[in-house]
């Protein structure tokens, strides 16, 4: 993959997203889009581009990623991770580091706590950003190191595609070429597997929109380049995109499930961001779901033929990391003991790892 530059981050942030939106924050520091104040409980971000700032810091920053070309990965296949050791069947309990991760400050195990599924935030068409570019930054040698604690520990280190920041497919992208330039980025820096954090709602809007085919697609690619049970392959997807409504006539991720489900790993589910009070009680979040998004609970979930050993139950770590959906790690654990008797989540996900530490996870993951 070619180095990214200017005029490549410049297009990026300039780039018209027309969907309405809710979330905010699972994007990179920058370029940000101004996320919209809306409360609609459409899925989607709808942001206002800012243009970059021309002045580059030095590296590594997690403010503002430099505009001077970021590294970028080779053709050259590496091998699998060396002490990864093959994909466990869970309980997953992941977490997103974007901001506030620096080289000097990289998370060790012992602070990860329960936390075995580190995510670094994020990888663009354009290159590593944030987390991501914080990773690419180290040596060799000190990346070698922290990989080694890592998976002495039982931990992964992984990559998130995306997020709110960019939309492949509206920008064009083509998800055979996006997958193997993904894939080779992961061996390259030796990660443990990829996040498709894919939040592009309009793709899915209409029978043409295309959405569901492109991430079927990336997928495939994806797995072919990183199998299992080397790597791990995830998708976080935003929970109205399982809705059994009319919202989607393709059926979003329905769909996807059905095509390349088996190659998906677990989905790290956003029940977050969906409107003033979605997903804030237990059984909310487990029973009954929205009226405008049907069919997207834990238990509806999984009754759309989704097994419970693939569901990762996703919140933010604090109010500030979304507009709404915010539980008390408390009230998730004991959500997840009093109602996962019939094993329909396989873990738990956090946005993110700043404001979410070891014992934001010992709370909540319950009797996993």
């Amino acid at each position: 993959m070619k180095s990214t530059t200017f005029a490549a981050v410049l297009a990026l942030a300039t780039m018209v997203i027309a969907a309405p939106v809710a979330p905010a924050k699972r994007q990179c520091s920058a370029p940000v889009p101004v996320p919209s104040s809306t409360s609609t409980p459409d899925p989607v971000p709808t942001s206002t581009p800012e243009t970059p700032s021309t002045s580059v810091p030095e590296p590594p920053s997690t403010d503002t990623p430099t505009s001077s070309d970021p590294p970028a990965p080779t053709e050259t296949a590496t091998p699998p991770p060396s002490g990864g050791g093959s994909a466990s069947s869970g309980p997953w309990f992941s977490v997103y580091a974007d901001t506030g991760v620096t080289a000097d400050n990289f998370p060790t195990p012992d602070q990860l706590g329960d936390w075995n599924d580190l995510i670094l935030a994020f990888w663009l068409s354009a290159g590593a950003w944030d987390s991501a570019f914080i990773w690419t930054s180290l040596d060799a040698g000190k990346r070698k190191e922290i990989l080694d604690s890592y998976h002495a520990a039982g931990k992964k280190i992984r990559v998130a595609a995306f997020g709110a920041t960019e939309f492949p497919l509206m920008s064009g992208g083509d998800p055979t070429t996006i997958g193997n330039n993904l894939a080779a980025f992961v061996k390259q820096y030796e990660l443990d597997g990829v996040d498709i954090d894919y939040e592009d709602s309009a793709s899915f809007e209409s029978a043409t929109g295309g959405g569901e085919e492109f991430l079927i697609t990336l997928t495939k690619v994806l797995r072919e380049q990183l199998p299992s049970p080397q790597y791990v392959i995830s998708h976080a997807p935003q929970s109205p995109y399982f809705t059994t409504g009319d919202k989607y006539p393709n059926k979003a991720y329905l769909k996807v499930h059905q095509e390349v489900g088996d190659l998906i790993d677990m989905y790290e589910m956003q029940w977050y961001n969906q409107g003033s009070g979605a997903y804030e009680s237990c059984d909310g979040l487990w029973n009954k779901s929205p009226d405008a998004w049907p069919g997207t609970t834990v238990s509806e979930i999984v009754a759309s033929g989704i097994p419970g050993s693939k569901i990762v139950i996703g919140k933010p770590g604090q109010q500030g990391d979304a507009n709404n959906g915010l539980m008390a790690p408390a009230d998730i654990g004991a959500c997840i003991t009093s109602k996962n008797g019939a094993h329909e989540a396989n873990g738990v996900m956090a946005w993110q790892w700043s404001h979410a530490g070891a014992d934001w996870i010992a709370a909540a993951k319950g009797n996993l």
